[in-house]
């Protein structure tokens, strides 16, 4: 029953996913891969949302966006995909809600061997949202006595526009660093038609 409660709660508050600062790159298991880029998100004009990826189908964001946009994936998925991105977005002490949207991005290339990182390149976000979206999402939210705040989630809001550029040097040096073992490899994803 305990885990049931802790799965609702993840869910619950959009947080548990990981920074590239919490992935570990000391050991790697021989099934998992990593992959290494950078999410720039421009979020309604802001430049440092606070957003998270979901890969695949999940349930649950996996990835949490940092200040840099960097991203650490460590997987032992056969296919893995960034399907979808969701940011918060909080209009007053009151009213705030998640906006999810698909990611119109190819799946990840898998390497055969565990000690080459795939770059996927940068993925640049510029995404524009109807604020009175995050209000309606809001109001619908059910009310708790505890916080005057309503947070609501928004699927599919919006426009978003999707770029992938390559800076695989500045990759590498900040891999070099952090796992010196790794080899990187220019697999950039592109965006689907």
């Amino acid at each position: 029953m305990k885990w049931g409660l802790g799965i609702l709660f993840c869910f619950g508050i959009m947080g548990c996913a990981t920074t590239s600062s919490e992935v570990d790159l000391k050991k790697i298991n021989p099934k998992e891969r990593v992959y290494i880029g950078h999410f720039k998100v421009n979020f309604n004009g802001n430049s440092r949302p606070r957003c998270e990826i979901y890969v695949n189908a999940d349930l649950a964001p996996g990835l949490k966006l940092t200040d840099d946009g960097l991203i650490i994936y460590k997987t032992d998925r056969l296919a893995a995909k960034f399907s979808r991105i969701a940011c918060y977005h909080q209009s007053s002490n009151y009213y705030a809600a998640w906006h999810v949207h698909e990611l119109p991005l190819t799946k990840l290339e898998r390497p055969e061997n565990q000690l080459e990182a795939v770059y996927f390149g940068d993925v640049n976000i510029d995404w524009t949202i109807d604020e009175k979206d995050t209000i309606s999402a809001a109001e619908a939210a059910p009310f708790e006595q505890a916080s005057p705040m309503r947070i609501g989630r928004v699927k599919d809001s919006g426009e978003l526009k999707a770029t992938i550029l390559n800076s695989i040097e500045a990759t590498k040096v900040l891999l070099r660093d952090r796992a010196p073992q790794l080899t990187v490899l220019a697999k950039p994803i592109s965006v689907e038609k």
